[in-house]
């Protein structure tokens, strides 16, 4: 069918629909990611251009309810195949399918907020489990579907993210509503942590990257050796004090399994101080 028919009052909505139950649920059940993920973005894809119709006769605030319920609709039918990954494809095709669910900010309803962010972390626990590679491209879009998720609870009524002096802006809120943001922010910084831990695996010791999204960038850095996997490495801290030169420098020494617990009560400090 043409834009037009699909422009007609409820017209996406059942085609949404259809498209979703009958054939984003088959490509999960099929174990097919890559169909669900061109199914998703076609999906996304019909409703941004009705977006873009502004002839249409619905108002822009009746679009967004629309367009959050049918995104909720397709995170509920596509979230089994982002968060049992296995392989190196399938994490990146699933990354693609949140970043292309989560990219407007003013279109993520609160219970998506929630499932998005569980989503991503089962995601990334699956990467850990599975030793998959996470890619510069991978971490980009997981950065931007949990930073959009972040957004949202700042979109205010006409569809824009409120740049208000926090404070001012936090005590309008609930304490439930504090407390839920709260809880959305530990799991950010924690998915920021796993992310960047993942990415460093496949940098070479002395290698950086960038990702960066909006007003968020995420430096990683492989600053170790191999060889300190194997065995304790005593760092020395430089130090500037005028005082006596036979005193011994402050040092450190980090226990090997720190890079495979990353428990740092393997690290000893020495201090002279």
């Amino acid at each position: 069918p043409g834009r037009s028919s699909l422009s007609t009052k409820g017209g996406i909505e059942n085609v949404a629909g259809d498209l979703i139950d009958e054939q984003v649920s088959t490509a999960v059940e099929e174990g097919d990611i890559a169909k669900t993920v061109s199914m998703v973005s076609t999906i996304v894809k019909l409703l941004e251009e009705d977006d873009e119709d502004q002839s249409a006769t619905v108002n822009q605030t009746a679009k967004r309810i629309r367009n959050k319920s049918i995104k909720k609709q397709l995170l509920k039918s596509s979230k089994s195949v982002c968060q049992n990954v296995s392989s190196e494809s399938e994490v990146e095709q699933s990354s693609s399918l949140l970043r292309s669910i989560a990219a407007k900010p003013a279109e993520i309803s609160e219970e998506m907020q929630e499932e998005l962010m569980e989503t991503t972390k089962k995601m990334l626990e699956n990467i850990k489990t599975n030793d998959l590679p996470v890619s510069a491209t991978v971490a980009k879009d997981i950065l931007e579907s949990t930073t959009n998720v972040m957004l949202a609870t700042k979109v205010t009524e006409n569809g824009t993210v409120s740049t208000e002096d926090s404070a001012s802006e936090a005590n309008k809120l609930t304490t439930e509503e504090k407390t839920r943001r709260a809880n959305l922010a530990k799991q950010y910084t924690k998915t920021l942590s796993d992310v960047t831990t993942s990415l460093a695996k496949s940098l070479v010791p002395g290698e950086s990257t960038t990702i960066s999204t909006g007003d968020v960038e995420l430096v990683t850095e492989k600053q170790y050796t191999d060889s300190m996997k194997s065995a304790p490495t005593t760092f020395t801290i430089n130090t500037t004090s005028s005082g006596s030169s036979n005193k011994p420098s402050p040092s450190f020494t980090v226990d090997p399994n720190v890079f495979s617990t990353s428990n740092f009560t393997g690290v000893e400090i020495l201090t002279t101080e």
